[in-house]
């Protein structure tokens, strides 16, 4: 199980790591939206330099009690996507209000087709504890790649022009992910 766990700190740290939160920038740039510093890295293999790519939880942000301000919920607003991942507390609390604020801002999520933990319903007493789902969907190599599929369909439904420069893009990071899903399960293998 710890070898599970290292493995799985090495993948955060090797996707998380690359990159730090950007603001919105000059008008006229397709600017898009992420939740998590994750989703910006794997986004940003994908769609090179055609985005400009905003985050909206920071880094020291908690997705469980992080609440926008008026000025983020507007920059946001200036997004032509958002790619959520799903199951954030953030996403479920905030992204109806944003998607009625901005109806024009189309919303994808990266978590479909994913094969998602799900916690237990609890009973106490009279009444009962619904079962949540683990959030943290960029763990696994498996799990990144069907995001990234994902953001790939979504950055062509975008950028139809650009589809072979994302489809390139795409097709090179799964090479990575590949030579990282390896590496990892040699790290395993030899604990």
């Amino acid at each position: 199980m710890i070898r599970y766990y290292t493995a799985a700190m090495l993948l955060a740290v090797l996707i998380s790591g690359s990159c730090r939160n950007q603001s919105i920038t000059s008008e006229g740039e397709k600017i898009i939206t992420v939740s998590t510093l994750p989703q910006k890295t794997i986004i940003s293999e994908i769609s090179g330099d055609k985005f400009s790519v905003n985050v909206l939880i920071p880094e020291e942000g908690n997705h469980e009690t992080y609440e926008p301000t008026s000025r983020q919920m507007a920059e946001t607003g200036k997004s032509i996507a958002y790619f959520k991942l799903g199951h954030l507390d953030f996403e479920i609390n905030w992204l109806g209000k944003l998607a009625q604020n901005y109806p024009g801002m189309k919303i994808y999520d990266t978590s479909e087709d994913l094969d998602l933990i799900r916690g237990a319903v609890v009973q106490h007493g009279d009444h009962v504890h619904p079962g949540g789902v683990d959030p943290h969907i960029w763990l696994s190599v498996p799990a990144v790649k069907i995001q990234a599929g994902n953001m790939l369909k979504g950055l062509i439904e975008l950028d139809p022009e650009n589809a072979a420069y994302f489809t390139a893009n795409y097709d090179r990071f799964m090479v990575e992910l590949d030579s990282l899903d390896m590496q990892i399960r040699q790290i395993i293998e030899a604990s």
